[in-house]
């Protein structure tokens, strides 16, 4: 070995020891989301949502009930889980909340409400059991997001600190759980453990991978007889270049992301491939593939001004590993090919092969076993001096021009027609088995909880006012009724819930004041931190996706914005709609004629009456005015009266006297004072109060207890106030039974949540919020909404990009080699191969996804330095290959002697796509898609380039 090559090895040697020591700092992002492209603007939207509300920090771990519901012995474990998440905060864990530690409201014996956990004791027996089965029944935010519906499955809401990394936290989780679960199945969801699902199940199966991994790559090595040497110093080299490429990724500052890491895998097979041309040592093979390298880095750099930015950080990333390829090329191959034999005397070689004599049968051939001076190969010629020498010389099957150039015009044409129809894995659900833990965990959430995916609609705007907070209400309403969404979680669901305990009406109250003494109740409560940010400016509506819905996910985000545009409408048409919404929720019959007869006069009843109707009830959309008494019904129930001949105003007068023989009226009226009061009431709305005002002065009783003048003012405007609420909680009264009598029920029988809150719908009729909300800023986003709007331009930006490669390669071969009938040649085997690798991973299931989607542009590259056309002499001068033994090369697995580094190149091709279908022991889809893509990728150019060889004149 020469001095220089002395002095380039010990370089060599140095820069990867540099290499090394820098390659472990190499910055890594991790996120999940790194392939979306984040100039879209419905993507930029859910990105900066998901990070404002901390979506992609929550993780899901679900527990199955092996047998019985609400199990003593599954919750205390349940129990000791959730302590022990909460004892973690340092390490990551911000929250942690299952049934054991979740708040309710509970009505003390003084009648106020008090903020306890839903679950104070764990029940020992049955009473206590089934007390638990109750509350949980009547606790609707509890149902559905800690434990289902039917009480058999639990769910433990995790929540990372954004200041630790959400993946080491995910891994503490489920150490902990794993400890302190017992014989109770455990499965976890969400983007921190899917993360490191895949490297944890790597790891878990590298025992078996890496024994199939050599196994598989030995095979063509060991069959075609590229020598050992060579082979060892091939991988050694491509393996070196990778250590090189992540050096120059941490000198230059580039980062590596989840999609960008499979460029590894491509570039360790382009080394395998063009690495042999520099231990060929024969005419200008290695200088031609070094301007082959730096046209490969040229097109990858072409791909980094992509306009999706995951594919441009992966040209990127590749462009420097090509050059890292060069360099090692230069520095260790070159040298390096000195050492190995099978590279030197090519002459001596065609003397002496000329004179070996041929095999016996069955064994292998002369010019494909060692030969005397320990070259694993012959050089170009000597293979044929012995094929000359040997029985049955030239028994080839030989392709003809025409047919090949049609067959490959109808591969190509084949490739792409089924590639057209390719799609962009993007949901968890297309990406994982239902086989494997991430599937598993799905089909646990599909059973137990209603689904897996989730619309996400922003709503923007002032949540202390009641008018914003109204309409996210109708929102809710309207979302729950639909088919699609098993589930629907708002801020507006928790303050109607809320105002329900505190007032009995499942509503969002009209008066800023009383929606502030809700917001009071809510002040420092991290469970509404997913539906709200802090400073009440936007809400958050997250809508389960049924797992059994038909319909595409276009039609999904179609419904919700329906939803948002009919949440609008403050009139009986909008009322209805919310009404038949909800029956559909709950499983109650009721049809839109059932619900307009109750809503709406009689059709045969003069217009005016409808119209009088209508405004009355504040119908039109407006501020309703209180109803009209009528006089007759102004005697005090217990005065031995005649029944009044309207019931509301009967039921009206009942409550208000109540009231006022209570302890809480400011005094007690006698029956004739009753009496003058009542009258008032009944009489006029306009200036009612100050006439009430005026007899309430007045009244003995009231002089007596010898209050202040505006006493009496205040006294007026409560019994207006009461007057008001009596009136409309008789008609919704009326009106609800009526409306279950139509669906064939009645109160006990259909669901009180049902009934509540159609009730809170009737009296959103009756008292109409001031404003619609318009002015709310409403977006439909989510996951499954960006997945619709991009999955195509993810598609179309994949066959961009291949289409860039390949004629990037194309161009600068030409200029690299200045062969134009050899590079065209080439390229059209790179074009059918590219063609085919697509078209088959789509008929074969594969499809694309991020990690897998930049190895489809391995086929155009490695098609390049696969073909001998490129690299040999003149077009035709390469011997082609024979297909069988006996046959001129008298290979028995179908090489012929094509020039050696060409044979070396494709042999290398052959191991390197067998090697990565030891991935199929991984157990997780995208892994194994990786390994089947790479396969797909490396094997179809190969073959397309051995039935190249075969296209002669004669």
């Amino acid at each position: 070995m020469s001095r220089s090559k002395i002095v380039l090895l010990a370089l060599a040697a140095a820069v990867t020891a540099a290499a090394s020591l820098y390659a472990p700092t190499v910055p890594f992002d991790a996120d999940p989301t790194a392939y979306l492209p984040p100039d879209d603007p419905a993507v930029g939207f859910w990105l900066e949502q998901t990070r404002r509300f901390g979506a992609l920090n929550v993780m899901m771990v679900g527990i199955e009930e092996p047998g019985e519901p609400l199990r003593t012995e599954s919750l205390e474990r349940l129990k000791v889980i959730t302590n022990r998440l909460e004892e973690r905060k340092a390490e990551g864990i911000a929250l942690a909340r299952s049934l054991t530690n979740f708040s309710t409201l509970r009505e003390g014996e003084d009648g106020t409400l008090h903020a306890e956990l839903l679950m104070e004791t764990i029940p020992q027996d049955e009473a206590a059991r089934a007390a638990l089965v109750d509350r949980i029944r009547a606790d609707s935010q509890a149902r559905g997001a800690v434990v289902s519906e039917d009480l058999k499955g639990y769910l433990i809401l995790v929540t990372a600190d954004a200041r630790h990394d959400a993946r080491e936290v995910a891994g503490l989780v489920r150490d902990i759980v794993e400890r302190e679960k017992g014989p109770l199945d455990a499965v976890y969801y969400g983007a921190p453990f899917i993360s490191g699902l895949l490297t944890s199940q790597i790891y878990a199966k590298l025992p078996y991978i890496i024994p199939a991994f050599l196994a598989l790559l030995l095979v063509p090595l060991f069959l075609f007889r590229t020598g050992a040497g060579r082979s060892v110093v091939v991988l050694l080299c491509a393996g070196i270049s990778l250590v090189w490429w992540l050096g120059l990724m941490r000198v230059t500052g580039v980062e590596l992301t989840t999609p960008s890491s499979g460029a590894a895998l491509l570039l360790l097979a382009v080394g395998a491939v063009a690495l042999p041309r520099w231990l060929s040592g024969t005419g200008d093979h290695p200088w031609r593939t070094l301007l082959l390298l730096l046209a490969g880095a040229a097109s990858f750099y072409a791909v980094s001004l992509a306009p999706l930015p995951f594919l441009a950080h992966f040209g990127l990333v590749t462009a420097l590993g090509f050059v890292a390829i060069a360099l090692c090329a230069v520095l260790v191959a070159h040298p390096l090919s000195g050492l190995i034999p099978v590279l030197a005397g090519a002459e001596a070689a065609g003397a002496r092969g000329a004179s070996r004599p041929a095999p016996p049968d069955g064994g292998f051939p002369a010019d494909i076993g060692p030969v005397p001076d320990g070259r694993a190969f012959p050089q170009e010629g000597e293979a044929g001096a012995v094929a000359a020498a040997r029985p049955g010389a030239g028994l080839r099957l030989v392709v003809r021009p025409v047919p090949a150039a049609i067959l490959g015009f109808l591969l190509l044409a084949g490739g792409l027609a089924a590639a057209y129809q390719a799609r962009f894995l993007l949901s968890p659900r297309d990406l994982f088995s239902s086989r494997d833990e991430v599937g598993a965990s799905m089909d646990f959430l599909d059973r137990r909880f209603g689904g897996t995916d989730f619309l996400q609609i922003s709503v923007q705007g002032d949540f202390s006012r009641p008018e914003h907070c109204a309409r996210l209400l109708r929102l809710t309403d309207l979302l729950d009724g639909s088919d699609i969404f098993s589930d629907v979680r708002s801020l507006a669901k928790v303050l109607a819930f809320l105002n329900e305990q505190f007032g009995g009406r499942h509503r969002i109250p009209n008066d800023t004041e009383a929606l502030g003494n809700l917001w009071f109740f809510l002040e420092g409560n991290e469970d509404i931190r997913p539906l709200v940010l802090p400073d009440r400016t936007e809400a958050m509506v997250a809508a389960r996706i049924a797992p059994d819905v038909a319909i595409p996910p276009v039609q999904w985000v179609r419904q919700a914005e329906d939803a948002v545009e009919q949440s609008l409408r403050l009139d009986v048409t909008g009322a209805a709609t919310r009404i038949e919404a909800l029956a559909r929720r709950y499983g109650v019959s009721l049809s839109p004629a059932d619900v307009e007869a109750v809503l709406t006069p009689d059709p045969t009843s003069p217009p005016s009456a409808r119209h009088a109707h209508a405004d009355n009830m504040g119908y039109v959309g407006q501020a309703p005015r209180p109803l009209t008494l009528d006089p007759s019904a102004v005697s005090s129930p217990s005065a031995g009266a005649s029944p009044p001949p309207d019931p509301f105003q009967a039921k009206a007068l009942s409550s208000i006297h109540d009231y006022m023989q209570s302890g809480e009226s400011p005094f007690a009226p006698t029956e004739e004072e009753w009496k003058r009061m009542a009258e008032v009431l009944a009489s006029p709305s306009l200036g009612r109060i100050e006439r009430l005002k005026t007899v309430v002065a007045d009244l003995p009783g009231f002089k007596a207890m010898d209050y202040p003048p505006d006493v009496a003012q205040q006294v007026a405007e409560v019994l207006e106030e009461q007057l008001g609420n009596a009136l409309a909680d008789s008609r919704v009264a009326a009106q609800v039974d009526d409306l279950l009598k139509r669906a064939g029920t009645e109160r006990g029988k259909a669901p009180g949540a049902f009934v509540s809150r159609i009730e809170g719908v009737l009296h959103d009729l009756v008292e109409s919020p001031s404003a619609d909300g318009s002015d709310l800023e409403i977006t439909v986003s989510g996951f499954p909404a960006v997945m619709v709007k991009v999955e195509a331009d993810l598609v179309h930006g994949v066959w961009w990009a291949v289409l860039v490669v390949w004629a990037a390669m194309l161009v600068l071969a030409l200029a690299a080699t200045r062969r134009l009938f050899g590079t065209l040649r080439a390229g059209a085997e790179a074009a059918v191969a590219t063609a085919l690798t697509l078209g088959i991973g789509r008929l074969a299931g594969v499809q694309i996804d991020s990690a897998a989607a930049p190895l489809y542009l391995l086929a155009p590259v490695v098609s390049f330095f696969l073909s001998p056309w490129v690299h040999g002499g003149e077009l035709g001068r390469v011997a082609p290959m024979a297909l069988r033994p006996g046959s001129a090369s008298g290979s028995p697995v179908g090489l012929a002697p094509m020039d050696p580094a060409s044979r070396c190149a494709l042999t290398m091709a052959l191991a390197l796509a067998l090697a990565p279908l030891s991935l199929l022991l991984a157990g997780v889809l995208p892994v194994m898609r990786l390994g089947l893509l790479m396969a797909l990728a490396l094997a179809v150019p190969a073959a397309v380039t051995y039935l190249s060889t075969r296209v002669r004149r004669s």
